[in-house]
């Protein structure tokens, strides 16, 4: 009976520990403390996390990593491994190298370390991609046995754990989810960045210097024998190139042997100026090839005045705000024909801005400009062109040229489908644009350097806004007949006010509100109550900082628009408005909102 008994609890014992077994596999491992902890780490991913230390703290950091073969020496590379990032200068302050950790079995590299972290925001990050991507077209199964990558198989052993060594974790504290642009490159007053860059892309940015100044430049890319994802910063004027990242003038990233770096200044005189930066459709921002740079979230061209005092002589260049146009052939239907004749008595250097249908290798609407003879100086080219909002189709392009004395037409020309005030699909983002406008370069001009002799162009609807001469001041506020006064706007507020213009008319403008790169969150636009179309609208681009938080933006200008039935609205969102800034307050929080004046004719 005592045999028995005995047997019974043997039996009772075994299914208990079978039963934690299965569960223990089911659960999986419990992951150790810690304040970044990565377990579970699949090959050909990249882990990250953030944190941030209010005071200095010290950290235990335990690593296992990989090696790309087995019995590896100090010169072999990592194919998985650890490390991290100090955000406010984009160093690297503790990363698993192959000369100081110890192999182990197999591919097995590991780390264990002590380092103090002084205040600030740090990302952790593990990457697994190796420095040989694996062949799309083989099995998942190949590729985790592929005896020419055998680190692929330890990858159940991978991790890492940073942990306070006091145990509590005073002054520290992870992250929760942050957007691309808090995560953004940049040290001071950013004035433009790519990064993160996908693959496939193309960004660039017009913009003005107005007085000598040096830019700070920080960009990643793809640099070899071919660049594959790199940029560069041209005369906009003359295309003439002044920068651009090549293998000599870069350094190793980290990561493969392409990831490339450059983090230097650049001096710039007063002019206007394109940077652009291009990636191929391979091994960009979450879809590496082999593993990333240190600074994977820095993939890309990023540009900062380098003394916060010139941010003021550095802007977006976008002459429809800055430069008042020479002829302008625009909100054009369908089967239409403009066109405009040019007198240039001196060499003028114009920008020209044109939207259109392109698609395909074909222009349905398209702009050109030929000379006396009939002989065409400029014409849209899909190559040449960016998306203008909406569907793909939609294009849009800014061309720099120097007309030499004589004579010029300016053409714009439609097909059956697609345009102003009859789109077949979406429309681009600004509608009323649609056509081509002709600007000059220069601030002011020669009177009598370019006349338009004749101008065919004829309006579909409003008249489209443009802006008066930037050298004549701004009237003041109150001076002019007010249509709107939406000011002290609090969060979640949605502001509609009609007005009507008998005749064409100059509107002041004066708006503040929260824009930023990542979107406009407290914002005004103006549409054509008959046809809906925007006419008028605060975007980052036409908005200057209004003091406080960057996100503050400012628009103050005149606008002129055609007679007709109109439609403000400002809407603001669920946060960061009139008496709810905090420190972030704009330099004069009580104008939240917008307020809109006809101004006096004069006479």
């Amino acid at each position: 009976m005592k045999r028995r008994n005995i047997v019974r609890l043997q039996l009772f014992l075994l299914v208990a520990v079978v039963l934690l077994l299965v569960g223990r596999f089911l659960v999986g491992s419990p992951h150790p403390p810690g304040l970044i902890v990565f377990t579970d780490i699949e090959p050909g991913t990249l882990q990250h996390s953030a944190f941030r230390v209010e005071q200095p703290v010290r950290f235990a950091v335990a690593a296992t990593g990989s090696f790309e073969a087995a019995d590896a020496t100090a010169e072999t590379p990592l194919a998985a491994y650890a490390w991290l990032l100090r955000r406010d200068d984009r160093e690297v302050v503790w990363a698993m190298q192959p000369g100081e950790v110890t192999a182990g079995r197999g591919t097995l590299a590991t780390a264990a370390d002590t380092l103090v972290l002084e205040p600030g925001t740090y990302d952790a990050f593990f990457a697994s991609y190796g420095s040989t991507p694996p062949l799309r077209e083989e099995s998942l199964f190949k590729r985790i046995i592929d005896p020419a990558q055998p680190w692929r198989s330890e990858a159940g052993k991978w991790q890492f754990i940073l942990r306070p060594t006091d145990g509590k974790g005073t002054g520290a504290s992870r992250l929760g989810h942050e957007d691309e642009d808090e995560r953004a490159p940049c040290t001071g007053p950013c004035f433009w960045t790519t990064a993160p860059t996908r693959n496939h892309r193309t960004s660039e940015r017009l913009f003005e210097v107005q007085r000598p100044l040096r830019l700070r430049l920080y960009a990643l890319g793809e640099v070899g024998e071919a660049r594959s994802d790199y940029g560069w910063i041209e005369d906009a004027a003359t295309g003439e190139r002044l920068w651009e990242m090549t293998a000599d003038n870069t350094t190793a990233a980290g990561g493969g042997d392409r990831n490339r770096r450059f983090a230097d200044e650049v001096a710039l005189a007063t002019g206007i100026y394109r940077a652009v930066y291009r990636t191929d459709r391979s091994h960009a921002a979450f879809d590496w090839q082999t593993n990333p740079p240190f600074d994977p979230f820095g993939w890309g061209l990023t540009l900062q005045p380098t003394d916060p005092a010139d941010v003021s002589a550095l802007t977006a260049f976008d002459p429809w705000h800055t430069r008042v146009p020479l002829a302008s052939l625009v909100a054009v239907p369908n089967d239409a024909h403009r066109t405009a004749t040019l007198e240039v008595s001196q060499p003028v250097r114009v920008v020209v801005y044109a939207i259109g249908e392109l698609l395909r290798g074909r222009c349905y609407d398209c702009a050109w400009i030929e000379d006396a003879r009939g002989k065409e100086v400029w014409k849209m080219s899909l190559d040449k062109t960016e998306p203008a909002g909406g569907a793909d189709k939609n294009r849009q392009q800014t061309a720099f040229l120097t007309l030499e004395p004589g004579h010029y037409t300016l053409h714009y020309k439609t097909d059956d489908s697609h345009a102003y005030g009859d789109w077949n699909d979406d429309a681009p983002t600004y509608p009323m644009r649609w056509g081509v406008t002709l600007f000059p370069v220069a601030s002011t001009l020669s009177e009598g350097a370019i006349l338009v002799r004749s101008n065919a162009e004829t309006w579909a609807g409003s008249e489209p806004a443009l802006p008066e001469a930037p050298e004549a001041p701004l009237p003041p506020l109150g001076e002019g007949k007010q249509l709107v006064d939406a000011s002290r706007l609090g969060n979640e507020a949605q502001v509609e006010h009609e007005f009507e213009l008998e005749e064409a008319a100059q509107l002041r403008i004066s708006a503040l509100g929260e824009i930023s790169r990542g979107g406009r969150y407290d914002y005004g636009w103006i549409e054509d109550d008959e046809t809906g179309e925007t006419v008028w609208e605060m975007t980052l681009e036409n908005t200057r900082p209004g003091g406080g938080s960057d996100r503050n933006r400012r628009f103050d200008g005149l606008v002129r628009l055609g007679p007709g039935q109109y439609v403000l609205h400002f809407r603001t969102d669920g946060s960061h408005a009139y008496d709810d800034f905090g420190d972030d307050a704009p330099d004069a929080p009580a104008s939240w909102g917008i307020k809109v004046e006809r101004v006096k004719q004069d006479g």
